[in-house]
């Protein structure tokens, strides 16, 4: 999984497509295997949030197979389909002790696995790779005091080389460490604070869309309001290649993503997962392979989500989210879950900014979190129980 992650910023080929997706459908085929297993446990019954998105999921590649065209598109359909069906994780998630295992088993590999790639790494690569360490974070307050140091220590070792250039991973660390702080003063910040938080943070993005298209204010063009504008920045990794930490590089793919949409008519149901959206800066590729000129996926997350379901997926996809943190307010009196609430919450508002659709650590750490809120055991853990639990996480190391 480590390596499907940044797989994209090493500089040797370490797999191929054929690889990739022999690794992925065994996976996913665990997954299923536990889910057809756990069916009728009432402990592990799918909440109905998350039935949802599988059954779009199932219907939208259904119309792919009606909306192909050819062999790019039927190799994006299955591709996209191996990602968004990792919500049959859940089964797996939902289990105290196959998320210690899963993060167990991840750092004992991926320490020897870096280091072997540590040469061919550049760009975004660390980050991607180590994006486990930043949930952990967010728990390392709950570990013991060698535990909690090694974490500090890879998570600074990603900032500092992030600092370079690499805004995604800097600010997602960032993020996580800030809730790691709380988490270690959580028994002095009240609970109605934390739900403010929550809310805020899952309405902000309906605000700033408001906003942009109105013309009133454009986020991603803060940069300039603030004169970062030309600041520039050199890459870690590559000495040569330089970026400019202000500038905006998001809002021209949501005006072709919206343009596509509205020109033929997919707003509503998407365009499926087999295809993607008319793009001028990025279609090119495609106009070589398929005379079309569409842009298979883009950095954001909601603006696939929406090419792939349209407007219906969207609402899906918010009440997946947005679920997962109701439940915990409603049924849960540990404060812990409250901050994987709150890093929901955050990766609710990444996903208008970037947080790639893949099949891929990033998204696995997602339904990690989900399914901790989902789940019946976790949200029964009192406190002692949860903090008991996350001191048995890193046991090996």
């Amino acid at each position: 999984m480590g390596v499907f992650s940044c797989q994209q910023w090493l500089e040797i080929p370490v797999t191929n497509q054929a690889l990739d997706w022999l690794c992925q459908f065994s996976i996913l085929g665990i997954f299923a295997w536990m889910a057809f297993r756990s069916r009728n446990l009432p402990q592990y019954r799918m909440p109905w949030q998350i039935v949802l998105y599988l059954a779009m999921v199932v219907l939208s590649a259904i119309y792919g197979l009606f909306m192909s065209e050819g062999y790019w598109d039927y190799k994006a359909l299955v591709t996209n389909f191996l990602t968004f069906a990792l919500c049959l994780s859940y089964f797996y998630f939902a289990q105290p002790s196959k998320v210690a295992v899963s993060l167990e088993v991840w750092l004992l590999v991926s320490f020897v696995v870096f280091w072997v790639l540590m040469p061919f790494m550049q760009g975004e690569c660390i980050g991607r790779f180590m994006l486990p360490v930043s949930f952990l974070l967010i728990l390392s307050p709950l570990f013991e005091k060698k535990s909690l140091i090694a974490i500090l220590i890879l998570s600074l070792l990603v900032i500092a080389f992030s600092a370079g250039g690499a805004r995604s991973n800097l600010l997602r660390f960032m993020f996580c460490l800030a809730l790691g702080l709380g988490m270690a003063f959580r028994q002095h910040i009240p609970v109605p604070l934390l739900k403010c938080v929550v809310v805020i943070e899952f309405v902000l993005p309906f605000v700033f869309l408001l906003l942009a298209v109105t013309g009133s204010f454009n986020i991603f063009q803060i940069g300039e309001t603030l004169g970062a504008g030309d600041i520039e920045v050199r890459n870690s990794f590559d000495a040569d290649n330089t970026e400019d930490l202000g500038a905006d590089t998001r809002t021209f793919i949501y005006i072709e993503e919206f343009a596509s949409a509205l020109n033929h008519g997919y707003i509503l149901q998407g365009r499926s997962m087999a295809r993607g959206y008319d793009s001028e800066f990025f279609g090119n590729e495609d106009i070589e392979m398929t005379g079309r000129g569409e842009r298979g996926s883009s950095e954001v997350a909601i603006l696939n989500v929406f090419n792939y379901f349209g407007v219906v997926g969207v609402i899906i996809y918010f009440l997946l989210f947005a679920g997962a943190a109701v439940r915990v307010f409603l049924h849960s009196g540990n404060k812990v879950l409250y901050f994987i609430a709150i890093y929901i919450g955050f990766r609710w508002m990444w996903a208008f900014v970037e947080d790639f659709t893949r099949f891929d650590l990033n998204t696995i750490c997602l339904w990690i979190a989900l399914s901790m809120c989902y789940s019946p055991l976790f949200l029964k853990m009192d406190e002692r129980g949860i903090c008991s639990w996350a001191r048995q996480l890193l046991r090996l190391m």
